[in-house]
């Protein structure tokens, strides 16, 4: 083995892409956040929008709890000790009352998620949205979206 080892002329971030260890989370054009495609998606793996956004290095501390189920979801960063620091989840434009939904959208349905800050969160979707909104756009045909609205 060689004495020192060189990396190729990539860069570190083109490195790691290539050898799959680098988040496929990118900025928005518009600074509103972070954002996965459906490419991106398939290209991270997992079996629904939780484990697509725990694997995927957004900006969010993901808990589980031993049994692997979903536990919440915090923004990284400043937080506080008497206010909560979950964001807003939206799916299909409708407003989701608990964050464990995430494991209930299968990866395949995915079109988008976007992770938007709080500042950008709350002019789109009121003082609710404080600490962020996590967006999930689904491929899902109109009719099944109202089945999943009444369960929301």
């Amino acid at each position: 083995m060689p004495a020192s080892f060189r990396l190729p002329a990539l860069g570190l971030i083109a490195f790691l892409t290539a050898c799959g260890l680098h988040s496929a989370t990118k900025p928005l054009t518009d600074d509103e956040g972070y954002l996965l495609t459906a490419e991106d998606v398939r290209r991270i793996g997992g079996d629904n929008a939780w484990d697509v956004l725990r694997r995927s290095g957004a900006p969010l501390s993901i808990t589980e709890d031993r049994n692997g189920n979903p536990g919440s979801i915090r923004k990284r960063g400043n937080s506080s000790l008497s206010m909560s620091s979950t964001p807003l989840l939206v799916v299909d434009d409708v407003q989701m009352t608990d964050v464990a939904y995430l494991r209930d959208i299968p990866a395949a349905s995915i079109h988008t998620i976007r992770v938007i800050s709080g500042a950008k969160g709350t002019l789109r979707y009121g003082t609710g949205s404080g600490n962020g909104v996590i967006v999930v756009t689904t491929r899902v045909p109109p009719a099944t979206r109202d089945t999943i609205a009444e369960r929301g």
